[in-house]
Protein backbone atom coordinates (compact mmCIF):
# COMPACT_ATOMS: atom_id res chain seq x y z
CA UNK A 1 0.00 0.00 0.00
CA UNK A 2 2.90 2.36 -0.59
CA UNK A 3 2.68 3.20 -4.30
CA UNK A 4 0.38 2.68 -7.22
CA UNK A 5 1.15 -0.10 -9.65
CA UNK A 6 1.65 0.37 -13.35
CA UNK A 7 2.01 -2.90 -15.21
CA UNK A 8 1.57 -1.57 -18.71
CA UNK A 9 0.02 -3.92 -21.21
CA UNK A 10 -0.12 -1.92 -24.42
CA UNK A 11 0.43 1.73 -25.13
CA UNK A 12 -0.94 5.04 -23.95
CA UNK A 13 0.34 5.38 -20.38
CA UNK A 14 3.76 6.89 -20.98
CA UNK A 15 5.21 9.57 -23.21
CA UNK A 16 4.05 13.09 -23.96
CA UNK A 17 0.50 11.94 -24.75
CA UNK A 18 0.33 9.38 -21.93
CA UNK A 19 -2.63 9.25 -19.61
CA UNK A 20 -3.14 8.31 -15.98
CA UNK A 21 -4.23 4.74 -15.40
CA UNK A 22 -7.66 4.37 -13.84
CA UNK A 23 -8.27 2.57 -10.56
CA UNK A 24 -10.09 -0.15 -12.52
CA UNK A 25 -7.11 -0.64 -14.87
CA UNK A 26 -4.70 -0.87 -11.95
CA UNK A 27 -6.92 -3.42 -10.17
CA UNK A 28 -7.14 -5.45 -13.39
CA UNK A 29 -3.34 -5.39 -13.86
CA UNK A 30 -2.86 -6.52 -10.27
CA UNK A 31 -5.40 -9.30 -10.73
CA UNK A 32 -3.90 -10.45 -14.04
CA UNK A 33 -0.29 -10.26 -12.86
CA UNK A 34 0.09 -10.03 -9.06
CA UNK A 35 3.87 -10.47 -9.36
CA UNK A 36 4.16 -7.67 -11.93
CA UNK A 37 6.69 -4.89 -11.63
CA UNK A 38 5.94 -1.38 -10.41
CA UNK A 39 6.68 1.60 -12.63
CA UNK A 40 6.13 5.26 -11.88
CA UNK A 41 5.29 7.85 -14.48
CA UNK A 42 6.89 10.86 -12.86
CA UNK A 43 4.79 13.99 -12.42
CA UNK A 44 5.69 17.22 -14.14
CA UNK A 45 8.30 18.84 -11.92
CA UNK A 46 10.04 15.57 -10.93
CA UNK A 47 12.85 13.90 -12.87
CA UNK A 48 14.97 10.82 -12.44
CA UNK A 49 18.63 10.87 -13.41
CA UNK A 50 19.28 7.26 -14.49
CA UNK A 51 23.02 6.64 -14.12
CA UNK A 52 24.38 3.33 -15.39
CA UNK A 53 27.63 3.40 -13.42
CA UNK A 54 28.19 -0.32 -14.03
CA UNK A 55 29.02 0.60 -17.63
CA UNK A 56 32.39 2.26 -18.26
CA UNK A 57 30.67 4.90 -20.41
CA UNK A 58 28.15 5.68 -17.65
CA UNK A 59 30.81 5.95 -14.94
CA UNK A 60 32.95 8.20 -17.15
CA UNK A 61 29.98 10.37 -18.13
CA UNK A 62 28.83 10.73 -14.52
CA UNK A 63 32.34 11.64 -13.34
CA UNK A 64 32.59 14.22 -16.15
CA UNK A 65 29.19 15.73 -15.23
CA UNK A 66 30.14 15.91 -11.54
CA UNK A 67 33.46 17.59 -12.45
CA UNK A 68 31.58 20.07 -14.65
CA UNK A 69 28.48 20.68 -12.51
CA UNK A 70 29.47 19.74 -8.96
CA UNK A 71 28.26 16.99 -6.65
CA UNK A 72 24.57 16.17 -6.58
CA UNK A 73 22.77 16.53 -3.25
CA UNK A 74 21.89 13.29 -1.45
CA UNK A 75 18.55 12.03 -2.75
CA UNK A 76 16.27 9.04 -3.09
CA UNK A 77 17.28 6.38 -5.59
CA UNK A 78 15.69 3.31 -7.18
CA UNK A 79 18.21 0.59 -8.00
CA UNK A 80 18.68 -3.13 -8.42
CA UNK A 81 22.47 -2.83 -8.13
CA UNK A 82 25.06 -2.27 -5.40
CA UNK A 83 27.54 -0.15 -7.41
CA UNK A 84 25.91 3.30 -7.25
CA UNK A 85 23.93 2.78 -10.46
CA UNK A 86 20.26 3.71 -10.35
CA UNK A 87 17.67 6.42 -10.83
CA UNK A 88 18.26 9.48 -8.62
CA UNK A 89 15.13 11.59 -8.11
CA UNK A 90 14.99 15.40 -8.03
CA UNK A 91 12.52 18.20 -8.46
CA UNK A 92 12.80 20.68 -11.33
CA UNK A 93 10.65 23.67 -12.26
CA UNK A 94 7.30 22.57 -13.68
CA UNK A 95 7.37 22.37 -17.46
CA UNK A 96 11.09 21.68 -17.62
CA UNK A 97 12.22 19.37 -20.43
CA UNK A 98 15.64 17.83 -20.12
CA UNK A 99 17.65 15.92 -22.69
CA UNK A 100 16.58 12.27 -22.76
CA UNK A 101 20.15 10.93 -22.96
CA UNK A 102 22.57 13.78 -22.26
CA UNK A 103 25.66 11.56 -22.06
CA UNK A 104 26.52 7.90 -22.73
CA UNK A 105 25.18 5.77 -19.85
CA UNK A 106 23.09 8.66 -18.46
CA UNK A 107 19.38 9.04 -19.22
CA UNK A 108 16.67 11.28 -17.82
CA UNK A 109 13.30 9.92 -16.73
CA UNK A 110 10.65 12.64 -16.92
CA UNK A 111 6.89 13.01 -17.17
CA UNK A 112 6.87 13.02 -20.97
CA UNK A 113 9.65 10.44 -21.44
CA UNK A 114 10.17 7.02 -19.85
CA UNK A 115 9.08 5.69 -16.48
CA UNK A 116 10.95 4.59 -13.36
CA UNK A 117 10.90 0.98 -12.21
CA UNK A 118 10.86 0.85 -8.40
CA UNK A 119 10.88 -1.74 -5.64
CA UNK A 120 9.90 -4.37 -5.02
CA UNK A 121 10.04 -4.99 -8.78
CA UNK A 122 12.31 -7.69 -10.16
CA UNK A 123 15.03 -6.84 -12.69
CA UNK A 124 15.19 -9.19 -15.72
CA UNK A 125 18.53 -10.44 -14.33
CA UNK A 126 16.65 -11.49 -11.14
CA UNK A 127 17.81 -8.65 -8.87
CA UNK A 128 15.18 -6.99 -6.68
CA UNK A 129 14.77 -3.21 -7.04
CA UNK A 130 15.15 -1.24 -3.84
CA UNK A 131 14.51 2.32 -2.75
CA UNK A 132 17.57 3.93 -1.18
CA UNK A 133 17.02 6.97 1.08
CA UNK A 134 19.36 10.00 1.00
CA UNK A 135 21.22 8.61 4.04
CA UNK A 136 21.97 5.38 2.14
CA UNK A 137 19.46 3.22 4.02
CA UNK A 138 17.24 0.80 2.12
CA UNK A 139 13.62 1.73 2.81
CA UNK A 140 10.20 0.23 2.09
CA UNK A 141 8.46 3.44 1.06
CA UNK A 142 8.86 5.84 -1.83
CA UNK A 143 9.13 9.58 -1.15
CA UNK A 144 6.56 12.22 -1.91
CA UNK A 145 7.62 14.85 -4.48
CA UNK A 146 7.99 17.45 -1.72
CA UNK A 147 10.57 15.22 -0.02
CA UNK A 148 12.88 15.29 -3.03
CA UNK A 149 15.75 17.78 -3.32
CA UNK A 150 15.90 20.21 -6.21
CA UNK A 151 18.25 19.42 -9.07
CA UNK A 152 21.01 22.04 -8.69
CA UNK A 153 20.75 24.95 -11.14
CA UNK A 154 24.08 24.16 -12.84
CA UNK A 155 22.88 20.59 -13.52
CA UNK A 156 19.53 21.90 -14.72
CA UNK A 157 21.21 24.27 -17.18
CA UNK A 158 23.58 21.53 -18.39
CA UNK A 159 20.82 18.94 -18.93
CA UNK A 160 18.09 21.21 -20.32
CA UNK A 161 16.73 20.29 -23.73
CA UNK A 162 17.46 23.05 -26.24
CA UNK A 163 14.98 24.41 -28.74
CA UNK A 164 16.31 25.11 -32.21
CA UNK A 165 14.74 27.89 -34.22
CA UNK A 166 15.13 28.32 -37.96
CA UNK A 167 17.82 30.99 -37.46
CA UNK A 168 20.00 28.36 -35.77
CA UNK A 169 20.01 30.00 -32.35
CA UNK A 170 19.49 27.67 -29.41
CA UNK A 171 17.15 28.72 -26.63
CA UNK A 172 15.71 26.76 -23.74
CA UNK A 173 12.05 26.09 -23.14
CA UNK A 174 10.32 28.01 -20.39
CA UNK A 175 6.97 26.44 -19.62
CA UNK A 176 4.80 26.84 -16.58
CA UNK A 177 2.76 23.74 -15.90
CA UNK A 178 1.88 22.42 -12.50
CA UNK A 179 2.46 18.83 -11.57
CA UNK A 180 2.23 16.32 -8.79
CA UNK A 181 1.87 12.61 -8.32
CA UNK A 182 -1.25 11.16 -9.88
CA UNK A 183 -4.32 10.84 -7.66
CA UNK A 184 -3.65 7.09 -7.38
CA UNK A 185 -0.07 7.60 -6.19
CA UNK A 186 -1.17 10.33 -3.75
CA UNK A 187 -3.78 7.98 -2.26
CA UNK A 188 -1.31 5.11 -2.05
CA UNK A 189 1.28 7.31 -0.35
CA UNK A 190 -1.23 8.73 2.15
Amino acid sequence: DNVTVLVVEGEGFTGAAGREATDQEIRQWLSDNPAGNIALRLPDGVIGLDCDLYKASGAESFARLVAECGELPPTWMSTSRKDGSGIRFFTVPAGTKLQGAPEPGIEVVQHHHRYAVVGPSMHPERRRYQTIAPDGATVETFPRPDELPALPEVWLARLKEPDLFSNGHVVHRDRSHTGGWSRNVNEALA
